[in-house]
């Protein structure tokens, strides 16, 4: 678990589920620059929280993220291993109830600080779709540093889009 000043980030279970549905899985907009699709209905995404609670069984660096004052489960969060000493940023998805609060640079920052300080990351990468700009601010204003740009091809409708990279070193 990880703590900041306005959110828990934890692993998951299944029963975050209706909070997930209401806050993320069943949002469009939030997967506006994400390469899967929301739910489609509540049961897919009781089913999505289900999975992704599994995979945290296994997995000690993805988070479901709990706002303090509501005790609500409003978003996930991650961080992985590419290779030794290099470490990204999985997931970041906030509700779009919850954003513009700074939740997201809390996110970012505990997650950093997880890779560097926990897991002796030497660098951390960032990518985000080029359109999405609140992303790239909040890369930036965490001290991350524009890297490259890479095409990719959205897996959910075979869209061409363009990631940029962002790194940071410790």
């Amino acid at each position: 678990m990880l703590e900041t000043k306005d959110l828990i980030l934890r692993q998951g279970t299944a029963n975050d589920g209706h909070d997930l549905y209401r806050n993320l899985w069943s949002r469009a907009e939030v997967f506006r620059y994400m390469f899967n699709k929301p739910s489609p209905n509540e049961a897919a995404g009781l089913s999505r929280t289900a999975a992704y609670a599994e995979m945290h069984k296994e997995v000690s660096t993805e988070f479901f993220v709990c706002e303090k004052a509501s005790n609500q489960v409003i978003g996930i969060a991650g961080i992985k291993e590419l290779n030794p000493g290099h470490w990204t940023i999985t997931d970041i998805a906030i509700g779009p109830d919850f954003q513009g609060k700074g939740f997201g640079k809390q996110v970012v920052k505990v997650l950093t600080a997880l890779a560097f300080d926990s897991h002796g990351a030497t660098t951390i990468a960032y990518d985000c779709f080029r359109q999405n700009t609140a992303s790239k601010q909040l890369a930036l204003s965490c001290g991350f540093i524009y890297s490259h740009s890479e095409p990719a091809e959205l897996q959910k409708n075979g869209e061409n889009v363009t990631l940029d990279y962002y790194i940071r070193n410790k």
